[in-house]
């Protein structure tokens, strides 16, 4: 998705659009990078926010969780919405060009900072993600093995 942005940044630098041609080769095969790019993020990465919101949040606190990252999914396309016209009448090709960054670096922040959730349960990512900040008995959560509380305790005594 990234490479289509750089396309469509590389042919509106070289060919600029001009009112008076109408439809050119070059914004052709710019509208089709666009309408590429469209296409591999809904078939790819746009499914993914709605089924990892269900995959990382434990029970407890799942419904405020999905409730929180849908509204911020739905205000950053509404925010993209309103954004993209203006920066691209005033940034003209750069917007594109800042678009293929963002996908590149969302690439890097995927690869580094997103946790895996094939095959793992809930209590798993919980463990998961709790260990990132001192949770007691993390391994015991992520083997799936009891961990006795303190009445548990007192009553093995």
């Amino acid at each position: 998705m990234g490479t289509y942005m750089l396309i469509v940044a590389v042919l509106t630098a070289t060919f600029p659009p001009n009112p008076d041609q109408g439809l050119t080769p070059p914004s052709i095969a710019s509208l089709t990078m666009i309408y590429l790019e469209a296409m591999s993020y809904n078939i790819s990465w746009g499914p993914v926010p709605w089924v990892y919101m269900g995959e990382i949040f434990p029970t407890r606190i799942r419904e405020a969780g999905i409730a929180i990252g849908t509204s911020t999914q739905w205000l950053f396309n509404f925010v993209f919405s309103q954004v993209t016209p203006h920066a691209v009448e005033n940034l003209g090709w750069r917007t594109f060009l800042m678009f293929a960054i963002f996908n590149w670096a969302l690439v890097v922040f995927v690869w580094f900072f997103i946790k895996e959730t094939k095959g793992k349960s809930l209590e798993e990512m919980e463990a998961l993600f709790a260990r990132q900040i001192g949770v007691k008995d993390h391994e015991a959560a992520r083997e799936g093995t009891k961990v006795n509380g303190p009445e548990e305790q007192s009553e093995q005594r």
